[in-house]
């Protein structure tokens, strides 16, 4: 029975692992997680590149193919469940104290479906990874800040910079350290890699293929939206 141990080699409390079914071996698991890499891989995209959102698209892909996988792999998926309850509870938390993003929270809640209790671990993962990277980000903004206001809240820091490619890279870091080889690790940073650049040429071409917008269109528009009021 192949488990992805967290906490103690070969955990029999089933808290303590991710136990996967008999019938399954975790090398079967290999599209499934390019299949993540890839949503993940977009978040990165538009979060970077697209004005720093996160879409409900990718969001909710990623929602669905974890709530597939769940019953389908795990041998525990109702305590798998329950605890994934639990962190996405938490996650609202912060959520609502200022800490997280809204477009973070819900490729959080994607991905704590998906890896239930081995979640707490990715949260602090990319929290870090974050932080690390947004430094310069929270520096300037916190100067800035400062003579308007002295207030600063700790959630206006921590959001600062973009949350997606903290997450989505907190991912593979999240399995390595789960059990994953540093040659599987490596193979899904490769794939999230290579899925940025293709959305990215993607975005270039349509940009580079769309015409750009004349008065009339925008007079087009007006019209059309005073003809629906």
């Amino acid at each position: 029975m192949d488990t992805f141990v967290l906490l103690s080699p070969r955990a029999e409390n089933p808290l303590l692992d991710l136990t996967l079914r008999e019938s399954i071996n975790a090398q079967m698991l290999w599209p499934a997680l390019v299949l993540v890499s890839c949503l993940l891989a977009h978040a990165i995209y538009t979060d970077l590149f697209c004005g720093r959102k996160i879409t409900n698209s990718t969001s909710l892909s990623l929602f669905c193919l974890a709530l597939a996988i769940v019953p389908l792999v795990y041998q525990h998926a109702g305590m798998h469940m329950l605890i994934a309850g639990g962190v996405i509870g938490f996650i609202f938390i912060l959520y609502i104290l200022g800490a997280i993003a809204e477009g973070d929270v819900k490729l959080y809640v994607g991905l704590a479906v998906l890896l239930g209790q081995a979640m707490i671990p990715l949260l602090l993962i990319s929290w870090l990874l974050i932080i690390i990277y947004s430094l310069p980000i929270i520096f300037v903004t916190h100067r800035e800040r400062k003579r308007a206001d002295s207030t600063m809240k700790f959630g206006q820091r921590l959001g600062a910079g973009p949350g997606g490619p903290g997450i989505a890279l907190a991912f593979p870091v999240t399995l390595w350290a789960a059990g994953f080889s540093s040659e599987q690790t490596l193979g899904l940073l490769a794939v999230m890699g290579a899925a940025v650049a293709v959305f990215y040429l993607n975005g270039l071409l349509e940009r580079k293929l769309t015409p750009p917008e004349t008065d009339d269109d925008n007079q087009s528009e007006n019209d059309e939206r005073t003809a629906n009021k």
